[in-house]
């Protein structure tokens, strides 16, 4: 609140203040906050996508995609200097917004979309997973099998047990 006070016309120092209280589970002071920021600085991608998460959280998952395809649509350059783990959460809010809205194919496809991009190797296999529990959910089991075996080959961690669950149901 102090930073706020000091300097009102500061995005970041809004943003703070959201991500302070979406720990706290203040959704709507969390929501208020980012679109504070926002107001001052359109393209603040970590309000963006701090405030996917807190939409997603809250339910709002059509709200958590829109959110998410707003901040996809920023120039690059704006996620420059980002932990790659705040970049990766924006990909899964959107993910699982549409999972939560059971739209299991523009899920499946927006996998395939990240799956174009030079990913690190952990998120990669994760993807692949996710992937393949979405051809789960829509019992494409024989679809789901090589999205595993690539989790697998690329060391995600349940891929063997999800290749043998797909193989009794075959």
């Amino acid at each position: 609140n102090k930073a706020i006070s000091l300097s009102p016309h500061d995005a970041a120092a809004y943003n703070s203040r959201g991500s302070a209280l979406r720990r706290l589970k203040r959704h709507d002071l969390a929501l208020a906050d980012f679109d504070r920021a926002l107001a001052i600085d359109p393209n603040y991608a970590l309000a963006l996508v701090y405030k996917a998460a807190v939409l997603r959280e809250a339910g709002r998952s059509e709200e958590a995609i829109a959110c998410c395809d707003r901040a996809f649509s920023l120039d690059p350059g704006c996620f420059d200097g980002f932990r790659r783990e705040l970049v990766a959460s924006l990909w899964r809010n959107k993910a699982l917004a549409l999972h939560d809205l059971w739209q299991l194919d523009q899920e499946s496809a927006f996998y395939d979309e990240i799956l174009k991009q030079d990913l690190p190797v952990n998120e990669r296999a994760e993807i692949w997973g996710l992937k393949g529990a979405v051809r789960l959910c829509m019992r494409q089991i024989r679809d789901a099998v090589p999205c595993f075996e690539e989790a697998e080959r690329l060391g995600h961690p349940r891929g063997t047990d999800a290749i043998r669950l797909c193989q009794e149901h075959l």
